[in-house]
């Protein structure tokens, strides 16, 4: 498909259960993680409707999808949401080891960059003013159109356009990435070699990503300085994103982690 043969637009209420099928696809076929964690489609989509809901999502008009001109149909898609620490039910990991590593993997890397008082703009994640990239996926038979690029770099205007100040994203698919921060001008912000990530619960063994290239990692774009997000209220700001995550048993870890204390 030629670049000029799609457009781009918001995802409609009346493609999203399409839409989070062909993002199923896309990650079961076609991202190394996800492949070689053994995620089914049917899991994974299920996974997909609980973490891209309709009502963040679609209803608010953030998502993005590129159709083919002349029939409409869509090729690939972005799904979009202002940063919220919400996470589908633990059942859901429970009964999925794929997806129990891949939220150790997550959760590490969150840990690694909130730790950081001049790492990730907490001040704006914690007040709604951070756009989070979700799921996004193309469709195998989309060909080298370059949809991928053109709706990635559509989502940062996207951000600017609703205000903003920051737009947040996780890549772990080496081709994404490079799309996130050569093109759209993200930094990394945490990163964790996938080969030899370090599994807490060993549900899928210590190393359950072995021979996965690349690395997961955590990548922000600042749209807009806020004084919200200066390193010195970072310690506030640390405080309302455990609070809103339900984890304050993470805080004298991290508080550790900065100060650089091991026991001795």
């Amino acid at each position: 498909m030629a670049a000029s043969c799609y457009q781009i637009g918001a995802i409609r209420p009346d493609e999203y259960e399409r839409c989070i099928d062909l993002v199923a696809r896309a990650f079961t076929t076609n991202n190394p993680s996800t492949v070689h964690t053994e995620i089914s489609f049917e899991t994974f989509r299920a996974f997909a409707l609980e973490d891209c809901t309709r009502a963040a999502c679609v209803d608010t008009g953030l998502s993005l999808a590129a159709r083919d001109s002349a029939t409409g149909q869509v090729f690939a898609v972005m799904f979009l949401k202002t940063f919220a620490l919400h996470q589908p039910p633990e059942k859901m990991f429970a009964e999925s080891s794929g997806l129990a590593v891949s939220k150790e993997m997550y959760e590490a890397l969150y840990e690694d960059a909130a730790v950081n008082p001049f790492g990730l703009c907490l001040g704006s994640m914690t007040s709604g003013k951070t756009l989070h990239g979700g799921l996004g996926g193309t469709a195998p038979d989309a060909g080298r159109s370059g949809m991928g690029k053109a709706l990635r770099v559509r989502a940062v205007a996207v951000a600017r356009e609703r205000g903003y100040n920051t737009f947040v994203v996780e890549p772990f698919h080496p081709a994404t990435r490079h799309i996130w921060t050569k093109h759209c001008g993200c930094s990394v912000m945490a990163e964790r070699p996938m080969d030899t990530f370090v599994s807490a619960s060993k549900v899928r063994g210590k190393h359950p990503y072995k021979g996965v290239g690349g690395s997961g990692a955590i990548v922000e774009l600042v749209l807009n300085r806020d004084p919200r997000d200066w390193p010195v209220f970072w310690p506030l700001n640390l405080l309302r994103l455990l609070w809103q995550a339900e984890a304050f048993g993470n805080l004298w870890p991290a508080i550790k982690g900065v100060l650089g204390w091991t026991p001795s």
